[in-house]
């Protein structure tokens, strides 16, 4: 019986872990403006400044992401692609739900779909992508005895 519900209980820890980590991570990275090396190569300054928030947004989700990875990819026996989208979604939807919310309501422009779009995606992808590469770059662990 215990057996049965070690893993539906990981994966709810590692889901709140998850969106923990998630919070601060944004919280710490998000919001700095583009630097002056980032002015080359683009054409409108919205693009600059809308592609620079977009690599600040896949990169704070995968920094919140690798560690819920590391442990997924310790804690379950087997590299499960539905448990780790399991672990991912609801902090994408409670992610997607906030920005709603806060800068949402009449009309949003394109430009605010996109980029709350691409976070959605970024953190639903990032812990199986991260425990993908984790289960096959680091040693199995030996069974317990």
């Amino acid at each position: 019986m215990l057996e049965r519900l070690r893993t539906p209980a990981t994966a709810a820890v590692l889901a709140v872990a998850y969106y923990w980590i998630s919070c601060l991570v944004f919280e710490y990275m998000g919001g700095s403006l583009p630097p002056s090396w980032w002015d080359g190569g683009f054409v409108a300054p919205r693009v600059r400044v809308l592609t620079w928030f977009g690599m600040q947004d896949v990169l704070s989700a995968m920094a919140a992401a690798l560690p819920v990875a590391l442990l997924f990819s310790r804690l379950v026996d087997r590299f499960a692609r539905r448990l780790a989208l399991a672990i991912a979604a609801p902090t994408a939807l409670l992610t997607f739900v906030q920005a709603y919310s806060q800068y949402g309501g009449g009309e949003w422009k394109m430009t605010v779909w996109i980029s709350a779009v691409m976070v959605v995606l970024a953190q639903l992808f990032a812990v199986p992508l991260l425990a993908f590469v984790a289960a096959k770059v680091m040693p199995p662990v030996a069974p317990a005895r």
